[in-house]
C-alpha cells in the first residue's frame, strides 16, 4: 500500500507541474499565436486528471477519521466533490 501511495503521489506532482506548465504556455501561445483553443482543452483535462488526485487523497483523509467526525468530514468531502465537479462542467461548457 506504501508504495501505491506514493506512486499516486508522484503522479499528482506530475500533473500539478504539467497543469502550471500549460497554464503558463497556455498564456504565452493565447498571447502571440492562435493556439489558445488547443491548449485550453489541454489545460482542461490536466485539470481533470489533478482533480482526480485530490479527490482520492481527500477520500483517503476521510476515511483516515475516527468517529463522529468522519461522519461530518464524509458530508464536507460529499458537498466539495459536488461544488468541484458542477463548476468544472460550468467551466467546460462555458
Amino acid at each position: 500500500m506504501a508504495q501505491n501511495k506514493r506512486f499516486l503521489n508522484g503522479l499528482s506532482m506530475i500533473a500539478v507541474v504539467v497543469l502550471a506548465a500549460l497554464i503558463l504556455l497556455n498564456y504565452f501561445l493565447g498571447e502571440f499565436t492562435n493556439f489558445e483553443n488547443l491548449i485550453n482543452i489541454i489545460t482542461k483535462i490536466i485539470t481533470l486528471i489533478a482533480l482526480f488526485f485530490a479527490i482520492i487523497f481527500a477520500y483517503e483523509w476521510v476515511n483516515a477519521q475516527s468517529g463522529k467526525d468522519r461522519k461530518v468530514w464524509f458530508v464536507i468531502y460529499v458537498i466539495s466533490v459536488i461544488i468541484i465537479a458542477v463548476f468544472y462542467l460550468l467551466g467546460w461548457l462555458r
